[in-house]
């Protein structure tokens, strides 16, 4: 019995230490997109890639406004700033980081708000009748980017497949018509078997 006194609290106070949440760091990775139909895509919570294009706007300060384009580096090249990364941050991030650096002998409380003006485009291949790169819009669905793509040859399988951005090839999913497209997804329909 006494080695029961120890061990049923020592087990209730590991159980408990593994219910606790560590707050998650403001650079951490994102967290992987859903494969299913019913992820939408929020652009309040969508984590800015190579080729996102931003409008920065600071209140009363058009030298410090402007469009800026993601690079290959995941930086944009910001007045008074210099290079800053925000690849996988939200705009939210972005704001706060400009603000930090604005704030930092530049400027007193600026106001700056960062909004998408365009995303990494999407790409469709494979049985579809003009295979490339296309233009994402939020909401768009695995059936409008095939029909963005000229819709299905006469060979399709009607299989469809996404890649989200950021994935390897042995990480596509097979999809159907109404799973939501991210920026950078890459959709690819298989072709029949005779």
């Amino acid at each position: 019995m006494p080695i029961a006194r120890f061990l049923v609290p020592g087990l209730v106070g590991a159980a408990l230490c593994g219910c606790s949440s560590a707050p998650v760091a403001p650079d951490s990775p994102p967290p992987a997109k859903s494969t299913t139909s019913s992820a939408a895509f929020q652009p309040s919570v969508y984590y800015l890639n190579v080729g996102d294009r931003l409008h920065i706007n600071v209140f009363q300060e058009d030298d410090l406004s402007g469009e800026f384009t993601v690079d290959s580096d995941g930086k944009i090249n910001y007045p008074l700033l210099g290079r800053i990364q925000v690849a996988r941050q939200t705009t939210s991030q972005v704001e706060a980081q400009i603000t930090r650096g604005l704030s930092n002998g530049y400027l007193v409380k600026p106001d700056v708000r960062a909004t998408i003006i365009g995303y990494t485009p999407i790409f469709v291949g494979g049985s579809v009748k003009s295979p490339g790169e296309y233009p994402f819009k939020p909401g768009l669905t695995v059936h409008q980017a095939i029909t963005l793509a000229g819709g299905l040859t006469r060979f399709a399988a009607e299989k469809y497949y996404v890649q989200r951005a950021g994935t390897g090839p042995d990480d596509q999913f097979r999809a159907t018509p109404d799973v939501q497209v991210f920026p950078g997804d890459t959709i690819v329909v298989h072709e029949r078997l005779f």
